[in-house]
């Protein structure tokens, strides 16, 4: 690593805390954790790099090492990046040059894929969850079969379902603004079902105005009454844990819902470029990853192929 430019103990955390401070809270956790990722990557801490001394041949080894650790490469440059955006960061308060702010952004990143980490849901269990949430009819049921059928049937992140307000959804026709990344909006459609889940949620929930999805506290009587907190993104993590546990289903996290949203848009035919739009993606590579027809196109080829065995139950 180049010779350190002098930055006092004091000064570089807050510079770290300011470039973290813009963005969103998810952004900052998941960013803050690529930038551990980069120092353990080159054997040392988050406090003692001095980040706008870092030069090329430190990233480049930061990615050799994420990437022989077995990192996929998606997160390697999620790594990759959240650096550049630190060190751009530092530039603009005059404490990078501009040529190794340029050099750094040149460093390649890890080449490759992956399949989309976690499983398809399918209908009966999601019939199963919904069944499991009304079972007892109480406020917390409603609330958690709302947030389920949002999620199974338009793919929003659990950030984005934890954003929405009550002022954010036309319950008339289903039409949802919905704040994604980078505090972009985007327009999508709760239909079936899921509508007919949110509207009773909502006319349970009342209507003063503010989050969609709140807090619901214990009464004295055993019951729950409606807070005006919002629900937290951990909060939809825990519920979907839940209601799959009581329902006897495998385990299912929200970002299964949101892959099988994907896949069966696809699979029905939908243009790449619509569901993109749909999940909020910026590039249709990143939707392109859920899409699961070249696969069935693979299995299907397999089949065509025999192998001249039988197995002793059939000769």
């Amino acid at each position: 690593m180049a010779a350190e430019v002098q930055i006092t103990a004091a000064t570089q955390p807050q510079h770290i805390g300011a470039w973290l401070a813009g963005r969103s809270a998810s952004s900052r956790r998941v960013y803050a954790a690529a930038l551990e990722a980069a120092a353990r990557a080159v054997g040392r801490d988050l406090a003692s790099i001095d980040w706008a001394a870092l030069d090329p041949a430190a990233l480049e080894l930061v990615r050799e090492q994420l990437v022989a650790a077995g990192r996929s490469p998606s997160w390697v440059n999620l790594t990759l990046s959240a650096v550049r955006s630190l060190v751009r960061h530092l530039w603009r308060q005059g404490l990078v040059p501009d040529e190794r702010r340029a050099r750094l952004e040149d460093v390649a990143g890890a080449r490759g894929s992956r399949l989309p980490a976690g499983r398809h849901i399918e209908s009966h269990e999601l019939a199963a969850i919904a069944k499991a949430c009304m079972k007892d009819g109480s406020l917390v049921g409603l609330r958690d079969v709302a947030i389920i059928g949002l999620a199974a049937t338009t793919g929003l992140r659990r950030s984005e379902l934890a954003a929405l307000d009550l002022a954010d959804v036309d319950l008339a026709t289903g039409r949802s603004v919905v704040r994604g990344k980078g505090n972009k909006q985007r327009a999508v459609f709760i239909t079936n079902g899921a509508l007919d889940a949110l509207r009773d949620w909502a006319a349970a929930r009342g209507p003063q105005p503010g989050a969609l999805f709140v807090r619901l506290v214990r009464t004295p009587g055993g019951g729950h009454q409606v807070s005006h907190d919002r629900v937290s993104v951990q909060t939809m993590v825990d519920t979907l844990k839940r209601r799959a546990r009581e329902s006897g289903v495998d385990p299912i996290r929200p970002h299964d819902l949101r892959r099988t949203v994907a896949g069966e848009l696809l699979d029905a035919g939908t243009d790449i470029s619509t569901v993109a739009r749909l999940l909020g993606h910026a590039n249709v590579q990143t939707t392109a990853r859920y899409d699961r027809r070249p696969e069935h196109a693979v299995a299907a080829a397999a089949a065509k192929i025999r192998f001249p065995y039988r197995s002793a139950s059939e000769r």
